[in-house]
């Protein structure tokens, strides 16, 4: 009962303002004097009092902005009422940051589908707050991937990643822990996927005598095929249907240049 009389008081005083906190801080020492509590018993109720506040605090500021200034020095204000131990309230704030990271993975997989902002959402998370996906986190290889892939794909589709420039592709693999090899597998997988979904949409426009677009389909097919040490295998296309793109590509091209 006396215990808890003085971690109603301190809870009180931390849901006050101003003047009104400073009275009931001050009143702290002389009151757990006054109803019989040893040092160990208050400082026991202030590291349970102070570990609830700042997981409340860091749970909240992550979600909405992040951990600045404005947030330390609130948090060092707490430490410093409550006489903390830096070590513990290390250990709760690391704590915080993982478990946030944590979150986000779980979050990403719980949607429909996985998104490369999101991807990105975690990866800065991550970097940020210094929090290892693997060692700390223990994602799995098939989790891994998959946001790999995921952003791999936007990095395809926005042009960031060509033949002369990989570290966009880089920064990813490692912060994924995707090795070198395992990534030009994933890659290539990804970019015969889209090559040969280019050449298809290409072969239907020419079949409805869409020149122009069909083009345009095989610009992007030919930027995508660029990534890949090889041919394409487009088996779907019959030999017949590729010469003629091949002609009304190369004559399409000769008269953009004409113009």
């Amino acid at each position: 009962m006396v215990k808890e009389m003085y971690r109603q008081c301190l809870v009180e005083g931390f849901s006050g303002e101003g003047a009104q906190n400073e009275r009931l801080f001050g009143s702290l020492e002389p009151l757990s004097l006054v109803i019989g509590l040893d040092a160990p018993e208050v400082a026991e109720i202030h590291e349970e009092i102070g570990a609830l506040i700042y997981r409340q605090y860091l749970g909240k500021a992550l979600k909405t902005g992040g951990i600045g200034d404005k947030e330390e020095q609130f948090l060092a204000q707490i430490k410093g009422v409550l006489d903390l131990d830096d070590a513990k309230c290390d250990v709760v704030v690391r704590e915080q940051k993982v478990e946030y990271v944590s979150n986000l993975v779980n979050k990403l997989f719980l949607d429909p589908s996985v998104e490369a902002a999101a991807v990105t959402k975690v990866r800065d998370a991550a970097a940020l707050y210094d929090v290892d996906l693997v060692e700390e986190l223990e994602v799995n290889s098939f989790r891994l991937e998959k946001m790999f892939s995921v952003e791999v794909e936007e990095l395809i589709d926005s042009g960031e990643l060509d033949t002369g420039d990989t570290s966009a592709l880089e920064e990813v693999c490692e912060s994924l822990h995707v090795t070198e090899e395992r990534a030009q597998e994933i890659l290539q997988v990804i970019v015969q996927k889209k090559a040969v979904g280019g050449i298809l949409q290409a072969s239907a426009l020419v079949r409805q005598d869409r020149a122009d677009e069909m083009k345009e389909e095989l610009d992007r097919m030919l930027r995508f095929a660029s990534l890949l040490p090889g041919a394409v295998s487009t088996p779907g296309v019959s030999a017949e249907l590729k010469q003629e793109m091949y002609m009304l590509y190369q004559a399409s091209s000769l008269g953009s240049e004409i113009d």
